[in-house]
């Protein structure tokens, strides 16, 4: 299939039961984020792309302050991680992101009508603004929710890997 052209088929045999919920690193994103780090992205930065649940104050901001993992105590290493010596003052967990907004799509996303002026530059997009002010290493995509009422399939697809692409492009590894 061509790029934007969704194809059901493809994906119907994958048992998403059968998947890691936390998947291993493939070589391909070792690379990326490596290349990152290379050229000066910040590897206690990351930033959040996405729609209202990304941008929805449960998602990640307790992480910076007062949390109990329970059973999932291995994860304080990561939490540690993105919460201390980053090159910026913001905290990417409790961040207010330039690029996860109620109401984006993945196509808005990638549209510089859809940027804050108060900390977007001209021409920027709001993944390129925020990439710009975090200079991250890591990008948490997470997109679905406005894309239901807006994109068919064909076109999230698109836009989904646009954003992926774009991501990558500018040196930061997608998830």
């Amino acid at each position: 299939p061509v790029l934007g052209e969704f194809d059901p088929a493809s994906v119907a045999h994958i048992g998403l039961a059968a998947l890691p919920v936390i998947p291993e690193i493939s070589d391909q994103a070792r690379l990326i984020y490596l290349d990152a780090l290379s050229h000066g992205a910040d590897p206690h930065s990351f930033v959040k792309v996405g729609d209202c649940m990304t941008d929805d104050p449960h998602f990640l901001i307790p992480f910076a302050d007062a949390y109990d993992l329970g059973e999932y105590s291995d994860l304080e290493n990561v939490i540690t991680h993105f919460s201390t010596g980053a090159d910026t003052p913001d905290n990417p967990f409790s961040r207010i992101s330039q690029a996860a907004e109620g109401g984006f799509n993945a196509a808005s996303i990638l549209d510089s009508l859809w940027i804050n002026p108060e900390y977007c530059e001209s021409g920027e997009t709001p993944l390129s603004c925020e990439i710009r002010l975090m200079n991250p290493s890591v990008a948490l995509i997470m997109f679905g929710t406005n894309d239901l009422y807006y994109l068919n399939e064909a076109q999230f697809d698109y836009f989904l890997r646009a954003t992926i692409v774009e991501t990558a492009r500018s040196g930061v590894l997608p998830v």
